[in-house]
């Protein structure tokens, strides 16, 4: 009996041994590098950043941005995306984006922006007296430039709202007040080239 309990022991502890002793397989793989999206990054890619308009088959204008500015990735609402630096550091961000139709009014939308800059909404007459129209060929823009507070301090934008026949454009500049200010005659500039095609 007491034979019988080593002799099972020794038996059960060679084949636990003999088990583990296997040759275990080892695998490789490759795996390619990940490379960061321009979201993750906030850089355009080459091709991106060279564009005029994101995909000109589902855009029915186009315009040409100053050499200064730098393009920037597309978000998932943006058309067009640029960042203005000046020399002293300070930077500007640029947007283009539409809705279909009318996209709720225009005093919806320039509240809103008016929001961005915790200024208080103004009634349409109001806007009516705070804006301004730009022709430039058969387009006309509706021009606004507002200045409240923005995260770092007192902010303006201005912007410029593009009603087409079936869908509205919103023009913006965003930044330091002075420094948007310094850039609007270039913000301006550039709405002259916007057109149809």
């Amino acid at each position: 009996m007491f034979l019988r309990v080593p002799l099972f022991i020794f038996v059960s502890v060679t084949l636990l041994f003999a088990a583990g002793c296997r040759d275990a397989k080892i695998a490789t793989y490759r795996v390619p590098r990940e490379t960061p999206s321009a979201k993750e990054t906030g850089i355009a890619p080459a091709a991106e950043a060279t564009s005029l308009t994101p995909d000109p088959t589902t855009i029915p204008i186009v315009w040409q941005a100053p050499p200064t500015w730098t393009p920037k990735a597309l978000g998932t609402m943006r058309k067009g995306s640029f960042l203005i630096r000046g020399d002293d550091g300070s930077e500007a961000d640029v947007s283009i984006i539409s809705f279909p139709g009318f996209a709720g009014g225009l005093v919806e939308n320039l509240n809103r922006w008016r929001g961005q800059l915790k200024l208080p909404p103004l009634t349409a007459e109001q806007i009516a007296g705070a804006t301004a129209e730009l022709s430039s060929g058969n387009l006309k823009f509706t021009v606004v430039d507002f200045v409240g507070e923005g995260p770092a301090g007192p902010t303006r934008i201005i912007g410029a709202v593009l009603a087409l026949s079936d869908e509205t454009y919103f023009f913006k500049l965003m930044g330091p007040d002075v420094f948007a200010e310094k850039s609007r005659p270039a913000f301006i500039d550039f709405l002259k080239t916007v057109k149809t095609r």
